[in-house]
């Protein structure tokens, strides 16, 4: 992207959104940009770190970016962190239309990172996405049921879980990742499936409900 389209895409909640969250010498930058429609909600100083020294115009993009079957003009990204929630980002970042992000937890997102339109992020406990992967359209990622399940005694039987997403992962469209799901390095996951367990293998092609391996020794391109 040249910088004259960097420039072109910022406007005044994106410099706001830069100088509230961010110290001075990383907000000057202008690291963050937003569409204009983008909620914001509950914003907090410090909940959003960028640990990166190459920081430039446009590092990290929220609502841009937008796949063929979704129209920008009516999809509206959401942002909602609350103030005990963190999201750290290590570089380069597209957040697609229609983006909805909920975190109460910590959120890691590694470099390189690519989350296409309308998929949603709920983070109450720990969501790590790692370096060069990419996640496509219509996905749910949760590590928690929002609602609290108890046994005959009265103990919680249903507390929120980490999820951990490898690096170079690719996550296919309407894919669900349900809490506690660890997906390995290199690994590619079927559109429709359901993430909700451990999946160690690396290199190889999961789907399913639950996912299970379909494919081994497999690589992939961006």
């Amino acid at each position: 992207m040249s910088i004259i389209s960097k420039v072109l895409k910022i406007n005044l909640r994106s410099i706001f959104l830069n100088f509230y969250l961010l110290p001075f010498s990383q907000a000057i930058h202008l690291p963050i940009l937003i569409v204009r429609n983008v909620k914001i909600d509950s914003l907090h100083r410090g909940g959003v770190q960028i640990n990166t020294s190459k920081l430039k115009i446009g590092l990290i993009q929220i609502g841009y970016r937008a796949v063929g079957i979704i129209d920008n003009r009516y999809e509206r990204s959401i942002l909602q962190l609350s103030k005990s929630g963190k999201i750290l980002f290590s570089g380069r970042c597209f957040l697609g239309s229609g983006i909805r992000m909920v975190i109460t937890g910590n959120c890691e997102i590694g470099n390189n990172v690519n989350v296409s339109g309308n998929t949603s992020i709920c983070c109450y406990e720990k969501v790590k996405i790692g370096h060069e992967s990419l996640i496509s359209w219509d996905c749910l990622i949760m590590d928690t049921d929002f609602h609290k399940i108890y046994d005959e005694q009265k103990n919680q039987i249903n507390s929120n879980k980490a999820i951990k997403i490898g690096n170079h992962v690719w996550i296919g469209a309407r894919t669900t990742v349900l809490k506690g799901s660890i997906i390995s390095d290199n690994s590619v996951i079927a559109a429709n499936s359901i993430c909700s367990g451990v999946l160690c293998e690396k290199n190889c092609i999961y789907g399913g409900n639950p996912a299970r391996i379909l494919k081994q020794n497999i690589s992939w391109e961006i």
